[in-house]
């Protein structure tokens, strides 16, 4: 026989009823029904309690005198699967009342028979739950906002700047000429941190957590050598619209996750920002509704649609709630990316802070079809690139040019360093003078055209090979050619059947 859910957790319910302490039972009887006589029968009590319940005159009246914190209790029992005890308290503990009265308030409500205890003997928990016949009335009060109210607060002036394509790439540039950057850690080495405020000026600090994002999302590799960019993954990469990019970082950066996990983290972000209330919460609220979000979403909730389709891990609760933590990290990325706008603080000083709504609705993946020309050379061969470009027209770019400074637009160098960096990895003269056209609305100038090709017969005239050698016979010497994932990484075929190969590591030669 086949029961439903919701019948299935009504007889829960009763069997809970009938297994209480027999002065709380008849304590609850009292209270419902009036005197009890005897002889009497304890399922017909349970039932003719089920029956006074049933009535709408009784829930009217049962509903009308739930406090505001009475809410909180139950949206935490109706959001937190297999909820306990002590998982409410860890949600409330923050607020001015001890463990004792928070506890005296979640007996009140089962002697209210809003919630009862549960013993699931099949798999040995416990727990408290929201009584079945009250759902109807109760579930359409329990908005996540009960746990976060208004405060007062004192405005702030704020901006919705947030990570950028163009900082993105100027980052990379940065990694591309800092092979010494990191530590063995992934902290930053000291003349990093040096330089990178120089460039990136109030932007330094962000410098530290995006090299740790960008190793954890593998767009950056290191080793005994130093650091280097995956030039393939980075493209792959720019091609996800501008929030993901920022998305990914944020929980990249608090971390190394498996890529479900990271998926799993990202998509919660964005849940937390898409739910935050329109009046501000303060880092702390902010991470403890991702963690809510994130409980609800877990197997073993019920009757809760979701609005994503990702495949969410199961943790314990145990591991849901000291996972506080890195929601609190990932919180604090969040707000140093740009997610967030600060919006005032609330009466005990702390910051609050609302979802970027420019960031939010910026979903482009790459410009609208008429490109805007936003970079200009001048004759001391200083590049500025302006905003507007995304971060799959910015890395080709990145290849040859050096950061120099960043602010509200980027300015770059070209020089025989960068140049010959870009001559490495294969490209020529017409294909850097290609990307700098391609991008400005003036030729460009002729010193720097002469220079390049200056620099590019000096390169060729002598060079000095340094990388991976293949040798196979001739004859399938046409199969390396051809093949897609390897031929892109030839810089140069030295005679019939020998290929110098431009692979950044030992691991990356051996993946080939």
């Amino acid at each position: 026989m086949n029961i439903s859910p919701k019948a299935q957790r009504v007889i829960d319910w009763r069997e809970s009823m009938a297994i209480l302490n027999d002065d709380f039972f008849f304590e609850i009887a009292r209270m419902y029904l009036g005197e009890i006589k005897t002889p009497f029968n304890k399922t017909d009590l349970i039932e003719r309690i089920s029956a006074f319940l049933r009535k709408e005159e009784n829930k009217a009246k049962i509903i009308s005198l739930l406090s505001n914190q009475d809410l909180k209790i139950l949206l935490l029992v109706k959001t937190i699967p297999s909820c306990t005890r002590e998982n409410i308290l860890s949600f409330l503990k923050e607020e001015k009342k001890n463990s004792a009265i928070i506890f005296q308030q979640i007996l009140n409500l089962e002697e209210r028979l809003l919630l009862f205890s549960f013993s699931d003997k099949k798999n040995r928990t416990e727990s408290i739950r929201i009584n079945p016949l009250l759902e109807n009335e109760i579930f359409p009060l329990l908005e996540k906002n009960i746990l976060f109210p208004p405060s007062n607060t004192e405005d702030l002036k704020s901006s919705e700047d947030y990570i950028s394509p163009s900082f993105l790439a100027a980052y990379t540039s940065f990694v591309l000429t800092h092979s010494d950057l990191l530590k063995n850690d992934g902290s930053l080495k000291k003349h990093a941190t040096k330089e990178a405020q120089e460039i990136f000026a109030d932007k330094a600090g962000i410098i530290e957590p995006l090299s740790k994002a960008f190793l954890t999302l593998q767009l950056i590799h290191q080793n005994d050598k130093g650091v280097f960019a995956d030039y393939e993954r980075l493209e792959l990469f720019a091609k996800k619209k501008e929030l993901e990019q920022v998305l990914y970082i944020a929980t990249a950066a608090a971390g190394h996750f498996s890529r479900r996990e990271l998926q799993s983290r990202t998509q919660n972000l964005f849940d937390t920002l898409n739910a935050l209330p329109p009046y501000g919460i303060s880092l702390k609220n902010i991470s403890k509704l991702s963690l809510l979000l994130k409980m609800e979403k877990s197997e073993g909730g019920i009757d809760f649609p979701s609005r994503f389709s990702l495949l969410m891990q199961k943790h314990s609760e145990d591991q849901d709630l000291q996972d506080s933590g890195i929601m609190e990290y990932i919180a604090e990325n969040a707000n140093a990316l740009g997610l967030l706008v600060p919006c005032g603080k609330n009466s005990q000083g702390e910051p609050l802070y609302l979802a970027n709504k420019k960031i939010l609705s910026a979903t482009s993946i790459t410009p609208p079809a008429e490109k805007k020309k936003c970079l200009s050379i001048d004759a001391g061969f200083s590049i500025t690139i302006m905003p507007g470009l995304s971060l799959t027209q910015l890395l080709p770019l990145m290849l040859f040019l050096d950061i120099k400074h960043y602010d509200t637009a980027a300015v770059f160098e070209i020089n025989r360093k960068s140049v010959i960096r870009a001559f490495d990895r294969g490209l020529q003269c017409k294909d850097i003078t290609k990307e700098l056209e391609k991008n400005s609305d003036f030729s460009l100038p002729q010193n720097l055209v002469f220079s390049l090709d200056e620099w590019q017969s000096s390169y060729n005239s002598a060079t000095l090979y340094r990388g991976y050698v293949l040798k196979i016979k001739e004859e399938h010497a046409a199969r390396i050619k051809k093949s897609p994932s390897i031929a892109k990484k030839i810089q140069e075929e030295l005679a019939p059947g020998v290929f110098l190969f431009n692979f950044e590591s030992d691991d990356e030669a051996e993946q080939r």
